[in-house]
This record gives C-alpha cells, sequence and structure tokens, in this order.
C-alpha cells in the first residue's frame, strides 16, 4: 500500500493549484547613447520587464532610471541618467511625426534583439506586460528616434541595440575544461557533455573540472561558495551515486582546479545510465550562477569474469603460534553463470586445500558470491621465511588469482649479535654484528628435589628432639 505524508488533501490539491514562484537569471543590456551597460539580474519567475529594468538599476551604480506609472502599474520608461525623449521634428505643424524616446526590446531566441509581441494589433506592449517565464532571455533598452506616418503607421523603425548573448551576460561562471577519465584511459566526454564508455563493475570514473570566473579583474566580481555535484542515476541497485566537491571563492579572472570520483558498483548491471553534472556558485549581489551539463555512462560487462576481494591472512606473521586465518570473498560479475574450482596452497608450508562451486550472474542472488575463513596450522619444522600462499580460482578457460605473503619467525632461540670496535685496552663493547654470534638459551626454571627436601626436614626434626631430651636430663 503506498503511504502519503500527512500534508493533507488540502495541501496537495494547493500544491497542484499554486503555482511555485521560482528564481530566474535575466540577462540586461542597456545602450545610453552608445555607452553600453550590460549585465545580469535574478528575479522571479512572473516577473515583468520592469521588474527586470528596476533590478539592474538598484544593482548598477552608473545609471539612474526614472519610470513613471509606479503607482498606477502603468509602467512608463521615461528617463536613464536625465535623458529624456521629445518631438524631434523639425516641422510640427500641423502635428509631430518624429519622435525621440525609450525603447525596450526582447530576445529573439538569443540571436538578436526585436520587438516586444502586441497585446492586441496595433496596441503595444510596455515594460509592465512583459512577463519573464525563462531563463536565456536579454531585456535591451535604448534611446532611439521613431518617425511616423500622418496616419500613425511606422515609416522608419528606432535602431535596436546590439545584442549581447545570454551565456555572456549570466554565464560568468563557467566550466571551460572537463576531462572524463575511466580505469585512467581518457573518455571522449568533455565540458559540452557525452559520452562516457567501457566502465564496467569496479572501475572508477574520475572528472577532472575547470571552473573558471570569467568576470574580469577590472570588474572585480568575485563568485563564492562555488561547488559541483555529478550524480549517476539508478546505478547502485536502483540507488544514485553522488560526489560533492568542496566549497570554493573564485576571484574574477580566476579558475579552480576540481575533481569528482566515482566506483562503478560490483553488483552494477549492464546498461546506460544518465549523469548530470551541476556547478553553482553566488555573487556579492545575490545573484546565483547555476549550470547543469548532462552525459551517458555506459556499463558494461565482461561474459566471463571472476574477482578476489578482501583476501587477508591473520597475523600476518607467526612465530611460536602458528596458527592463522586465511579469509577472502570470490564474486561473480560477468553475465554468466559460473562452475568454480577454488585451490589454495604453498607446498612448504604443507597448505593445499580445493573445493567448487557455482556462481550466479545475478547480482541479487546469494550465490554471486562466496566468502569463507580457513583456518590453518604450520607445523613447526617449517623454518623461518616469507611464503607466498596463492589462491586461485578457475572457471572454464579463464582463471582469477591472488597472492598472499605469510612471514614466519624463529620462535626457538634468540640471537645477541657482538661486535668489538677498537677500544683503549681493558675495554669492550657489545653491539650487533654480522660477525660474531653469541647463541643464548633460555633460562630453565628450577626444579625443586622432592627427596632431598623430606630428609632435610627429618633431620631437622631429629635434632631438635635431641636438644629437648638433653635439656630434660640435665635438669
Amino acid at each position: 500500500m503506498v503511504k502519503i505524508k500527512k500534508i493533507g488533501l488540502y495541501g496537495i490539491v494547493a500544491l497542484i493549484l499554486i503555482q511555485t514562484a521560482y528564481a530566474l537569471n535575466t540577462g540586461v543590456v542597456v545602450d545610453v547613447q552608445g555607452s553600453i551597460h550590460k549585465g545580469c539580474v535574478s528575479v522571479e519567475s512572473g516577473s515583468t520587464a520592469y521588474n527586470v529594468l528596476k533590478a539592474f538599476d538598484n544593482k548598477n551604480d552608473n545609471i539612474a532610471m526614472t519610470i513613471d506609472g509606479e503607482l498606477t502599474g502603468m509602467y512608463f520608461l521615461r528617463a536613464i541618467n536625465g535623458i529624456e525623449g521629445g518631438c524631434e521634428d523639425p516641422d510640427p505643424d500641423p502635428f509631430c511625426l518624429i519622435f525621440s524616446g525609450w525603447n525596450f526590446w526582447v530576445s529573439d531566441n538569443d540571436a538578436s534583439f526585436t520587438e516586444p509581441p502586441e497585446l492586441s494589433p496595433g496596441w503595444g506592449m510596455g515594460i509592465g506586460d512583459y512577463i519573464i517565464t525563462k531563463e536565456n532571455e536579454v531585456i535591451g533598452a535604448n534611446f532611439a528616434i521613431t518617425q511616423f506616418n500622418p496616419d500613425w503607421t511606422i515609416l522608419v523603425g528606432p535602431q535596436k541595440p546590439a545584442y549581447v548573448r545570454y551565456s555572456d551576460l549570466c554565464e560568468k561562471l563557467r566550466i571551460k575544461d572537463l576531462k572524463a577519465y575511466v580505469d585512467g584511459d581518457k573518455a571522449s566526454a568533455d565540458e559540452d557533455g557525452g559520452r562516457i564508455n567501457d566502465a564496467k563493475p569496479g572501475s572508477e570514473i574520475k572528472l577532472e573540472v575547470e571552473v573558471s570566473n570569467l568576470y574580469t579583474r577590472s570588474e572585480g566580481v568575485d563568485i563564492n561558495d562555488v561547488f559541483v555535484t555529478a550524480i549517476i542515476e539508478d546505478l547502485d541497485n536502483g540507488d544514485d551515486l553522488e560526489d560533492e566537491s568542496d566549497d570554493y571563492d573564485i576571484d574574477a579572472g580566476e579558475e579552480e582546479d576540481i575533481e569528482l570520483i566515482f566506483r562503478i558498483p560490483l553488483n552494477a548491471e549492464d546498461g546506460t545510465y544518465d549523469m548530470t553534472l551541476e556547478f553553482v556558485g553566488e555573487d556579492y549581489s545575490g545573484l546565483q550562477y547555476k549550470k547543469t551539463i548532462e552525459f551517458k555512462v555506459e556499463v558494461e560487462k565482461e561474459d566471463h569474469e571472476l574477482r578476489i576481494l578482501d583476501a587477508e591472512i591473520s597475523p600476518n606473521s607467526i612465530k611460536c603460534d602458528r596458527t592463522l586465518r586465511l579469509g577472502f570473498r570470490i564474486i561473480n560479475t560477468g553475465t554468466h553463470d559460473e562452475d568454480v574450482k577454488l585451490k589454495i596452497g604453498n607446498e612448504q608450508l604443507g597448505v593445499n586445500m580445493e573445493e567448487s562451486f557455482k556462481l550466479s550472474e545475478d547480482p541479487d542472488d546469494s550465490d554471486n558470491s562466496y566468502e569463507n575463513d580457513y583456518y590453518i596450522k604450520i607445523d613447526e619444522d617449517v623454518a623461518a621465511g616469507s611464503y607466498p600462499i596463492l589462491i586461485s580460482a578457475e572457471y572454464g578457460d579463464e582463471e582469477v588469482s591472488e597472492i598472499i605473503n605469510l612471514n614466519i619467525e624463529d620462535c626457538r632461540t634468540s640471537i645477541v649479535e657482538l661486535r668489538y670496535q677498537n677500544l683503549p685496552a681493558g675495554q669492550a663493547s657489545t653491539t650487533q654484528s654480522s660477525q660474531n654470534q653469541i647463541t643464548m638459551e633460555e633460562p630453565k626454571a628450577i626444579k625443586p628435589n622432592k627427596t632431598l627436601t623430606t630428609i632435610l626436614l627429618v633431620n631437622m626434626i631429629i635434632v631438635v628432639i635431641g636438644i629437648v631430651v638433653f635439656l630434660v636430663v640435665k635438669s
């Protein structure tokens, strides 16, 4: 049964009916008689061109906008930096047909400026009418002249300002370079996205990302709290894999190198998985920078592949106690079930064990892996030294192996090495040497002689009795 958290039925309906506001970055280009002012502002979705121009005015100290109609909501851009429009007709009789004034423009597929759409035929749209609904928009404003016909149709329209692409205005935090590696081999994906191929269970995917602040040093806009997140969806048994960088502050004109690393789970299935990389940051004005790049990650399992994992020997060095534990795990990361013949051995140690079992290709099957601990007793007559113990698993025409080294120390004696140095007569130095060795036996405990103890005790009793008799007779 599917359960819904108790936000309430009315709350669910409200969430459906109420449109959630979210921030949209919008580019701005203002041409004040050839002096270009440009930048980016953040407004809520549903805001108008008026809100965009007002936010840009508040952010930019080099311009001052005069907007009429702020009390009535009938917004009209009257002046910028004190420059107002008016009649420019040299012969305004009977009425003026040439006017100067401020015009506003909207972006046309991020390629050029165009006039905003009409509210109705012949009825133009003002800055308070045009609604911002998506990112990648650029609002323009410039001072230009419009010439009309006597019937008030346009004879010569106003000149458009030069267009600046959204990416050059609002994408000042950018990944300039991205390299992807699979097990050390470079993949074809880059900063524009693409495919990351040739990954398999257990592979390492590394992303090397260069994040740049594209503001110039003269602009001096630092971008703070920059971090990068990458997510591979549904790869880990239906769950996502995620890696996230630390936070960085990037000065204007500088860059930061960031590295993200994923390890493909051993139980990953064949398939192509979606990966998204997102980087975010924020400047002094609160403007947020955010960009997402999409990739495809292809995971391809080998037809036949076993792996020996977590092989260890404990302790890895033995002396007098020659019992040890050998543990490991074998997993099937291929696409076929396998009949496995396991061998563990070292001839010098007298270790020779064999075992057979099946491993399923299904990662969700309990028989997909084999795990065991072996307890081994090494004979006391095996000499001190280092001994490799071989673990091998044969399956079909394939074999996988692992070697663990066991160190055996001598238990019987302790060696003290002596080396005589050139010292004054009558003095000697005891130091370690490979030339003069003395074998010192371990001290043996002295056991008491029970017979001798009994004889001594009897003699002491006889002496005491004799002394007592002598003293009695004398008295």
